[in-house]
């Protein structure tokens, strides 16, 4: 069982002769408690070897200010702990947290490592502070369940969302202008996507591309000539599978219901996801 310590605004734990070092970021609500929401999916990570930095979700509509907060739990972990400098970092998010992390490698500049943000946003203090950190480049991320979330998710009803964007207080960067710049970008060579079937949130393999961002972003990660599939997969299950707490061999999670309700699940460990992950993040790691 991992021991996780607090520090750097997050919880560490190091496993005796750590293989790698992952930064896990949750969803809006479950990953503000992520030791509990997602326990098992990080003790898996941490039993196949993997130092895991959970990083409590912060809620903001400046998600650029969030950004920044990574990269600086980041550093001043491996500040903290020198034996993981030398070690493959990777990032995991779930649902909105991939959001953050895909900013985060949309703004990566390939020749220096720097982070570039677009000109609407480069007045802004933390514009000014990303840039003096170093971004992620030749550092593998896996997506599970990604969402790019703007003010029309937060707040489902066009005229408050319209009035909160007028008065400044809306979602920055907005879902559009983090597709654009992750279509400018010619990194996400070391993305893995794992989806489910049943998530109406985030969306599956068959799902609209205009309206869910899995389906837009598989799309854009196949590039042409590009020939290995393991970087996408779809699982049975909901948007909130990477849930759950471990108990008496079975997981203990939670499943969305008709969008709104949330209801238990148990699923017999181990379970699908896991597996798949740890497949993932070893071969985007043999990509570097």
């Amino acid at each position: 069982m991992p021991q996780y310590k607090k520090i750097c605004n997050s919880h560490v734990a190091i496993p005796e002769k750590p293989i790698g070092v992952v930064e896990f970021y949750g969803g809006q609500f479950f990953g503000q408690f992520p030791l509990g929401s997602y326990e098992y999916f990080l003790q898996c990570l941490y039993e196949a070897g993997y130092a895991v930095i959970a990083v409590p979700y912060e809620f903001s509509t400046n998600h650029i200010a969030v950004a920044r907060k990574l990269l600086t739990v980041r550093d001043c972990v491996k500040k903290a702990f020198p034996e993981l400098e030398d070690l493959t970092f990777f990032w995991i998010g779930h649902s909105l947290g991939c959001k953050l992390i895909a900013m985060l490698e949309a703004w990566t500049e390939k020749e220096t490592n720097r982070l570039v943000l677009p000109a609407s946003y480069k007045s802004m203090a933390e514009a000014e502070e990303l840039a003096q950190l170093s971004g992620i480049y030749d550092q593998p991320s896996v997506l599970l369940a990604p969402v790019f979330a703007d003010n029309d998710d937060l707040v489902p009803f066009p005229p408050i969302s319209y009035l909160i964007d007028k008065i400044g207080l809306g979602v920055k960067p907005t879902r559009q202008e983090v597709r654009d710049e992750i279509e400018r970008s010619d990194l996400f060579n070391l993305t893995g996507i794992v989806c489910f079937k049943d998530d109406d949130v985030a969306g599956h393999f068959s799902s609209n591309a205009e309206k869910k961002d899995v389906p837009w972003l598989i799309e854009k990660l196949s590039k042409p000539g590009r020939t290995d599939e393991f970087y996408k997969q779809e699982l049975p299950g909901g948007h909130l599978k990477p849930n759950g707490d471990y108990c008496c061999q079975h997981v203990f999670g939670v499943q969305m219901v008709a969008g709104v309700l949330v209801v238990p699940t148990i699923q017999h460990a181990p379970r699908d996801l896991e597996p798949v992950v740890l497949t993932m993040l070893n071969k985007l790691g043999e990509g570097i």
